[in-house]
Parts: C-alpha cells; sequence; structure tokens
C-alpha cells in the first residue's frame, strides 16, 4: 500500500552535511528523510490539506479521487470518487468534512467520519481551483476562473457571502485569525480582503505571471507566494511591500507553504523539485531532486512542523521529515491558591541566559489543566519566562540543544494585586479597597479576587498572608 522508510542513511548523505564549518547552508540533493511513501492515486496530486491536529492528511487528484490518509503510518483511510478531476481541495480543521472543488465546476461536500457525500452542486460559472476553511472551520470558501470568491457553509448550496476579483482566482488563504483572506489571480495579481465585509485591503504586484499559491506565515504578518514566472515571493502583510524573491526552480513553482514556526517555505514545482527557504533572509536551505516526480503539484506543512507532505505528477503523496524543524516547548502551567476559570492565552518571554529583556515572546494558548506548548526560538540555551496579573513572574532555564523540552512543571505564586511583581502592603491596601464587592460594584477589582471565585472575601487575604513579602523572579 506504502513504501515504509526506516533507514536514515540516504538522509544522511542528504542533509547531514547542510552546514558548513563557516554556518553556510548547503543545498541537499537527493531525496528527502521520508516517512511514508504511497502512489495511490493514478496520476497528478492536485492539492493536499491537513487538519488541524496533523492526524489526517487529504490529497486529491486528476484522475477524480479525493482521498484521507492517517499521518501517522500512512494508512488510507477515505477513498471519494469525485467524477471528475480534483483541483482544489480542504479537510475541515477537526477532520469532519472534507471539500474538493472540480474542474468542471462542481464543489462537492463530503463527510469523512461515515465516508458519504453530504452535497454536490455547481458552484461556479467557469472552472475552479482552490478550496480553504475559514481556521475556525464555520465557513468553506472556494475560487474560480470566473472571478469569484465565494464562502459556503456547509451543506448549503447558496453561497454566504461572494467576494469578486478583476481577475481569476487559482488559489486561496485565510490570515491565521481568520479575518483576511488573500487570492492569486491568474494574471500575477496578489489580493487581499476582509472576509467580515469583502473589502479590497490592497493589491500586490511583481509576479510576472499567474499565482498558483499564496499563504500566510503563523503570525499573519507575511504572505508567501508561487508563480508560473518560476519564483517564490515573500510579501509584508501590513503594507504589501514585496521582502524578497527566491529563485532557484527551473521551471513553474505550483506551491508554498509556511512552516508552523514561520521560519521555512516549501516550495515544489515543474522542475522536479521540492525545496526548503529560510524566511528571514530567503536562502535556499534543501533542494530534494530524487523520489519527487517528474513534477511536483501539491505541498504542504504539517502542523507540528515535523513534517512537510507533497504531491506528484506519478500519483505519489509523500510524508518527509522537516530537517529544520525548530525543537518544542511544552508542560503545564500551574496559577496557585485559584479556582477560576484559566486565561484563554497567556504571554511567554524568551530571554538571552540571565537577561531581564525578552529577545522574543509568544501568544500561547492554555489547554485543559494549563497545557501549554510553543515552538522554541532555537535550539541551545534561553529563559523562559511568564507572569500572568496577580501572579508574580517566573523565570525558568530550558535547553533545547538535545530537542524538544516538553515536560516543564511551572507555578505561578498568587497575591500581586498591583502587578509590580512582589506582594507587599500595596497589595493589602488593594485588597480592603475592593474587600465584599462583586463583579458589577463600583470598588470591584478583578485582581483583588485572588482565588476566582468572583467575590473578595477572607479567602483572598488568607492568599495574601501566606505569600506576603515574596518578590517574582526578574
Amino acid at each position: 500500500m506504502f513504501r515504509r522508510y526506516v533507514s536514515r542513511f540516504a538522509f544522511a548523505i542528504a542533509v547531514g552535511a547542510l552546514w558548513l564549518v563557516n554556518g553556510a547552508p548547503l543545498r541537499a540533493q537527493g531525496p528527502p528523510d521520508i516517512v511514508w511513501m504511497t502512489r495511490h492515486h493514478t496520476t497528478w496530486v492536485n492539492a493536499l490539506s491537513f487538519t488541524a491536529d496533523g492526524s489526517l492528511l487529504a490529497s486529491g487528484g486528476e484522475e477524480a479521487r479525493a482521498k484521507v490518509w492517517r499521518t501517522s503510518d500512512g494508512t488510507l483511510l477515505r477513498d471519494f470518487n469525485t467524477g471528475t478531476a480534483v483541483r482544489g481541495l480542504s479537510i475541515a480543521p477537526d477532520g469532519s468534512t472534507l471539500t474538493t472543488v472540480l474542474f468542471e465546476r462542481s464543489v462537492q461536500f463530503w463527510s469523512v467520519t461515515d465516508g458519504n457525500q453530504i452535497a454536490s452542486f455547481l458552484g461556479h460559472s467557469a472552472y475552479m481551483y482552490a478550496a480553504r476553511y475559514l481556521p475556525d472551520g464555520s465557513l468553506v470558501a472556494t475560487g474560480g476562473t470566473d472571478g469569484l470568491m465565494k464562502f459556503w457553509q456547509i451543506p448549503r448550496s447558496t453561497p454566504v457571502k461572494t467576494i469578486t476579483s478583476p481577475e481569476w482566482i487559482r488559489t486561496i488563504a485565510f490570515s491565521p485569525d481568520g479575518s483576511l483572506v488573500a487570492s492569486g489571480g491568474q494574471n500575477g495579481g496578489i489580493r487581499i480582503w476582509h472576509v467580515s465585509d469583502g473589502t479590497l485591503l490592497r493589491t500586490m504586484t511583481g509576479h510576472t505571471s499567474g499565482i498558483t499559491a499564496v499563504d500566510f506565515s503563523p503570525d499573519g504578518s507575511l504572505l508567501a507566494s508561487s508563480s508560473f514566472d518560476n519564483t517564490v515571493r515573500l510579501w509584508r502583510v501590513s503594507d504589501g511591500a514585496l521582502l524578497r524573491t527566491m529563485t532557484g526552480h527551473t521551471n513553474w513553482v505550483y506551491g508554498v507553504a509556511f512552516s508552523p514556526d514561520g521560519q521555512t517555505l516549501v516550495s515544489g514545482g515543474r522542475d522536479g523539485t521540492v525545496r526548503l527557504w529560510r524566511v528571514s533572509d530567503g536562502a535556499q536551505l534543501a533542494r530534494y531532486d530524487q523520489e519527487t516526480s517528474s513534477v511536483v503539484y501539491s505541498v504542504a506543512f504539517s502542523p507540528d512542523g515535523e513534517t512537510f507532505a507533497y504531491g506528484g505528477a506519478d500519483g505519489r503523496v509523500v510524508l518527509a521529515r522537516n530537517p529544520f524543524a525548530m525543537p518544542k516547548v511544552a508542560g503545564t502551567l500551574t496559577l496557585e491558591d485559584y479556582t477560576g476559570a484559566l486565561p484563554a492565552t497567556v504571554t511567554f518571554e524568551m530571554r538571552e541566559p540571565g537577561e531581564p529583556t525578552p529577545f522574543q515572546t509568544a501568544e500561547v494558548s492554555l489547554g485543559e489543566g494549563g497545557v501549554f506548548r510553543l515552538f522554541a526560538p532555537r535550539r541551545g540555551a534561553f529563559d523562559l519566562s511568564v507572569k500572568v496579573s496577580h501572579w508574580l513572574r517566573r523565570t525558568i532555564a530550558v535547553d533545547t540543544s538535545g530537542g524538544s523540552v516538553t515536560d516543564l512543571n511551572i507555578s505561578l505564586l498568587n497575591g500581586d494585586i498591583d502587578e509590580d511583581n512582589e506582594v507587599t502592603l500595596f497589595d493589602f491596601g488593594a485588597l480592603v479597597a475592593a474587600f465584599g464587592s462583586i463583579p458589577g460594584d463600583s470598588n470591584w477589582n478583578p485582581n483583588a479576587d485572588l482565588d476566582g471565585d468572583e467575590e473578595v472575601t477572607l479567602f483572598d487575604f488568607g492568599v495574601l498572608v501566606k505569600n506576603f513579602g515574596v518578590l517574582g523572579d526578574e
């Protein structure tokens, strides 16, 4: 069913010497470090799409099949007969549904859960190439050569909204927060639109031929594009400025995608190569020209950044390891003496060891029980620092030289009502001023509700007494 690669020998030859003594990158040639490969498709693989958790990978082929794979081992889970060629495809973030767009103008919705077709209808008046779910999965957008971008709510066959572009739409991508959508046109124009009302934010020009793919960076500040002009380009979203042009492909570039840490791009094209690029300076980090097919039509990074996928002209779907994946930092954040709802996100600071000023910050979502996960800023030693409202700052040393660190347990002491990173008489004064209050009272102070029960009581005084005189880390 698929080929499983367990030997790392070929990988060592290909990318083991990516860095010279002086630190300059070498352009690796040969095959990537393949996790699994399958040739269940019989011809071009035009589109790839991961679920948000990376557990599933969907692929769409010219032979009128859409398939869903389990990424852990390459097992084929679903095989949908679409009737005609699949030119665009997107799987819902939660993996429940799959949307395919066909060259002959049909939009199809499929249930990944039970394998049944939910709906199929004529979606556009001309050929279609693009499909993409909003990050929250509430809507799916499609784009076609009729110049229309339509937003659908499954299973309805009437669009919720429509955006009109002055040129064919070959590709679309949403910003991470879902507020913006980018479209790439047949004539080389890139447009960024407000999702809320469909108004045009800006147009970027510079490519000399049609756009084949666009993708936002994980923080939404950058947009990458690929084109029939053989280049990959990087744009600043805030003002549309062209930051750099990456050359190296010798023929059309069909796909480009950001790694989840925002530091690497993957591209694939008609020259039969898959390439990795460094975002910071546009340097080509790796070039793979074996086990890639004569043409690479589609590329995608897995959500954890550990792997990337590509689809070829010979029907292959390949999952390969990303040699430039940044280590992960993960663990549990405990807010002591607190029974209320956890904040949705917290800010982590990354600092040079022993230094008080951060060189990088990250807004990180907290999962159930305070579980957190973020990309390390680099391989090596750094300090990780966090402070949350009325808890004292905690700074710990982290070293990712040996890879990901995923067993951190960080506890924050409570009682810093005035947020000056120490528990003093000023905090007692603030609590006295709010004593007896509940939300809506004129003297309500949420920071004084130390235990999170939406009432300032003697229990909150107890927390202050317990931690009085304690200083947070610098």
